[in-house]
């Protein structure tokens, strides 16, 4: 996805050329170069354009955050942490779901722990 490369390091300059231009004079300390870098910004966008571009990179990375998996032979479990566990059930009994996973192995989990089954 280069594009979204492209608006991250946008975002990026644009962030510190706001920051430079709002950063204060710093009064010189021993051992520190005196030398300043300045970074300007040559993208030609608008505070408003680059203010967009953030907010759909936003958009973007939140879209993985909503993983749900597909129905296959698998079941699935979701924690209220959000993780989602591939595996099977075992079973459920007081207030316990039991399930067994090729990596996990067996494990139980309080109902209160589990967001959603599937």
């Amino acid at each position: 996805m280069p594009h979204v490369f492209h608006f991250e390091m946008i975002v990026l300059l644009a962030f510190f050329m706001v920051t430079s231009m709002m950063a204060e004079p710093i009064e010189e300390a021993e051992n520190v170069s005196a030398d300043v870098i300045k970074i300007e910004d040559s993208s030609g966008l608008s505070s408003d354009e680059i203010r967009k571009i953030a907010e759909e990179v936003d958009k973007q990375k939140a879209g993985y955050e909503k993983f749900v998996p597909l129905i296959d032979q698998y079941d699935w479990i979701e924690l209220t942490s959000g993780e989602w566990l591939k595996g099977e059930f075992k079973g459920m009994y007081r207030k316990q779901l039991e399930f067994d996973s090729d990596k996990l192995k067996l494990m139980t989990f309080d109902f209160e722990d589990v967001r959603q089954i599937r």
